[in-house]
């Protein structure tokens, strides 16, 4: 069965769209997903009818399955149901619906390897304590000046971090690799707080 579902995959046809119905026993999850593996193979869609209690139960997100009982054999919308399900298939190739999934899981993984990334969470800290003294000193400064004086601190500050001239302390990494974050805000506020002192004399406006 699965060589002939494979040969007539494997014969292209442009002129229309074609559904193979394959009535096949496939109690189990893995001879299902061999035919799965060919849909993504030969990119087309993919779709399971659920309808025997002795087939081991869909439960994959891949099997893309669709549960009929025999009440729903007497419902005359029910074909009208599956039509569109085979329709939504063949508009969405299993090949396609992988490389959406790899994207996704890159984009995850870049995102845990950037709050897992010092450097970018010592900008995170930067920025929220520049919230935080603008917030305090608006009502005595311009805002906007303010903001940029403080912004030349976090760069020079993000600059020296990323050439290794400051180095955080090595505790600040948990056991698990993940950041303790209090004590890398207590860290970069004594830098930032440092490197304002040091502007003092030089117009640094929060300074009184």
């Amino acid at each position: 069965m699965k060589e002939t579902v494979e040969s007539i995959l494997a014969t292209p046809n442009s002129s229309q769209k074609n559904v193979m119905i394959v009535d096949d026993n496939n109690y189990y999850r893995s001879m299902r997903y061999e035919y799965h593996q060919l849909a993504a193979k030969f990119n087309t869609g993919y779709l399971q009818i659920y309808m025997d209690t002795r087939l081991e139960l869909p439960c994959e997100s891949w099997e893309n399955s669709l549960t009929i009982d025999s009440a729903d054999l007497n419902n005359p919308s029910m074909m009208s149901k599956i039509w569109v399900r085979i329709q939504e298939a063949i508009s969405n190739p299993v090949s396609t619906i992988k490389r959406l999934e790899e994207k996704k899981l890159v984009a995850e993984q870049s995102k845990l390897c950037n709050n897992h990334n010092v450097v970018h969470n010592i900008d995170k800290a930067l920025r929220k304590q520049i919230s935080q003294y603008i917030r305090e000193h608006k009502e005595k400064n311009s805002a906007r000046v303010l903001a940029a004086q403080l912004n030349d601190i976090r760069q020079s500050v993000m600059e020296d971090a990323k050439r290794g001239i400051i180095v955080p302390p090595a505790d600040i990494l948990k056991a698990d690799e993940s950041i303790d974050m209090p004590k890398l805000e207590t860290w970069v506020t004594t830098i930032f707080l440092q490197r304002c002192s040091s502007q003092h004399g030089h117009d640094l406006v929060i300074l009184e």
